[in-house]
């Protein structure tokens, strides 16, 4: 019944693809299959380490198509592209080291309240409800906060992003973490900065370790 409607409403209303602009976008997505195909098909190698994160598992490199849907849902709040990244969890999870991995709790990278106002959403909270629901893991949206409203950290190196993250972090609840084994969720990953500030500040909270998921990382 749903595959019947969604044809009828790409017949009458057809819309351009989000990211393409060229082809025809695919009810219930908004992007065509072109693009579809070209995220289902990339693939991003087995996890890395980085400084105070033990595995980093991303699905995607933040390049071409992925750069652009990730761009889409978090700077044109284009909510409807969480749908295309839901269809690369299912697919990516399995594949990484979530498949059996003993996490404790899924903790979002936070934003600070005023962007949060801003924006609407975190992008972040949403793909740790998805990774929490395909892992069974319980998640966990306060224990982790953003004390500092700090600049955009896009056209900074790594050093310049860890003074800019300097304390910017912090544990609102130390015993949510105290002795767990933490997947840390954000969008993207780049220079790792962000993640590696977080996931220091939940050690030093008493977390036996911290894990990370991205959707994306640059290569």
């Amino acid at each position: 019944m749903m595959r019947l409607l969604h044809a009828y409403i790409n017949m009458l209303l057809p819309s351009l693809c989000s990211v393409c602009r060229e082809q025809a976008a695919v009810c219930p997505l908004s992007v065509c299959p072109a693009c579809e195909n070209d995220l289902m098909r990339a693939k991003v190698p087995a996890e890395i380490s980085s400084g105070a994160v033990r595995g980093i598992f991303s699905c995607r490199y933040y390049t071409g198509t992925a750069r652009e849907c990730v761009r889409r849902l978090k700077y044109y709040r284009e909510s409807g592209m969480m749908l295309i990244f839901d269809r690369i969890m299912k697919r990516s999870a399995p594949d990484g080291f979530l498949a059996g991995a003993p996490m404790d709790l899924v903790v979002p990278v936070p934003i600070h309240p005023r962007r949060l106002r801003r924006r609407g959403f975190n992008q972040s909270d949403m793909i740790a409800a998805k990774i929490a629901s395909l892992a069974d893991i319980p998640v966990s949206r306060g224990c982790l906060i953003k004390i500092k409203d700090t600049p955009p950290q896009t056209r900074l190196t790594r050093g310049q992003r860890l003074r800019n993250l300097k304390g910017s972090f912090g544990v609102a609840d130390p015993a949510a973490v105290k002795n767990k084994t933490i997947l840390l969720v954000d969008d993207v990953m780049t220079t790792g900065a962000t993640l590696n500030t977080c996931a220091s500040e939940l050690l030093d909270s008493g977390a036996k370790a911290v894990y990370a998921f991205t959707l994306t990382r640059t290569p």
